[in-house]
């Protein structure tokens, strides 16, 4: 399992800069590991299911509306509506309680979890990942 996930770490790192969140439960090595990540990552389906990595949304705002990245909007929506508007899409990390509830259920099938999160000096998401952890 974990030369799994070493392998899947490197390829990340190799994709992506990014800060990596490690929860050990008790300072011991565990079998079962959750991999959470933002919207942000646009990792393909396969690389998803492979992994079986939850992806959590970060919040889009478009003018006044507000959706859940990759779910309520896709990214080819996302880049239409920029290109029409000529603006730039402003985004907000999910609440602390809808964090702690992703960290939640991440631990009910697993006892260590890794979260992959958008930089922090492009978003909140990371902090507000580390309060909940």
């Amino acid at each position: 399992m974990f030369n799994k996930i070493e392998t899947f770490i490197a390829e990340w790192k190799i994709k992506f800069k990014v800060r990596i969140i490690i929860k050990i439960i008790g300072g011991k090595i565990m079998k079962k590991v959750s991999i959470l990540t933002d919207s942000t990552s646009d990792l393909s389906k396969e690389l998803l299911e492979k992994y079986d990595i939850t992806v959590f949304p970060l919040h889009i705002h478009l003018g006044e509306k507000e959706y859940a990245d990759g779910i309520d909007i896709t990214v080819d929506e996302i880049y239409r509506w920029s290109k029409e508007t000529k603006e730039t899409p402003k985004t907000s990390a999910l609440s602390l309680f809808d964090a702690k509830e992703y960290v939640k259920k991440a631990l009910e099938k697993s006892e260590e979890v890794i979260v992959f999160c958008i930089s922090e000096e492009m978003s909140s998401c990371c902090s507000v990942m580390c309060m909940a952890v």
